[in-house]
């Protein structure tokens, strides 16, 4: 018999998949549930409190890390009344992400930029899925395995059966249906969530 070694963060998401009865075809399908759902056993890693907003409400900065975060996703606009991110989201391939960062005037700040994977990882809410943000703070996040959240952190991988050689088309994302990070090549199109210093 084959032993299987998983880790503490995928046991956490096996728990918190099945108290919310998500099958595990359901997640590699994408046809997981649309609303978010909270784990009553798990701690919130980041509370609303955690946040303050700006006076039109666009940005959020974290007070723990100090990063100012877009609300909302790229192609969507923040509607100060309803307090909402309205419109689609944009995807877009990676170098065309730092190309729209640089482009943008949120609240009157520039120098907006693509964040590292640690960042983009700081704002994952662990008690929660579909999305495993929270949605008060980033509402109308994207929930999809298929299209996550470009961060700047490229991956190196060595290709098969050369040694010498490093594979550095892929970059680190984020999807924000579970909170998990992994590789996707730099030509895709995803989403991107802009950060400020």
């Amino acid at each position: 018999m084959k032993k299987i070694k998983i880790g503490k963060n995928s046991l956490l998401m096996i728990a918190l998949f099945s108290s919310l009865g998500v099958s595990a075809a359901d997640q590699d399908r994408g046809t997981a549930p649309i609303s978010q759902e909270c784990s009553p056993f798990i701690p919130h890693t980041t509370p609303s409190f955690r946040y303050s907003y700006s006076d039109t409400g666009a940005t959020a900065t974290d007070k723990i890390t100090g990063l100012t975060w877009s609300r909302c996703t790229y192609g969507q606009a923040w509607d100060a009344q309803a307090q909402v991110c309205e419109g689609n989201a944009t995807l877009v391939t990676w170098s065309a992400a730092f190309t729209a960062a640089s482009t943008q005037d949120l609240d009157n700040l520039t120098h907006w930029r693509v964040p590292n994977i640690k960042e983009l990882n700081t704002i994952i809410e662990g008690g929660c899925t579909f999305p495993a943000i929270n949605s008060e703070v980033f509402p109308n996040t994207v929930a999809s395995s298929q299209q996550p959240y470009w961060s700047s952190t490229p991956t190196i991988s060595l290709l098969p059966g050369v040694y010498d050689k490093a594979d550095y088309s892929s970059v680190f994302a984020t999807d924000f249906m579970t909170g998990l990070s992994s590789r996707h090549r730099k030509d895709s199109k995803v989403h991107i969530r802009f950060v400020h210093d």
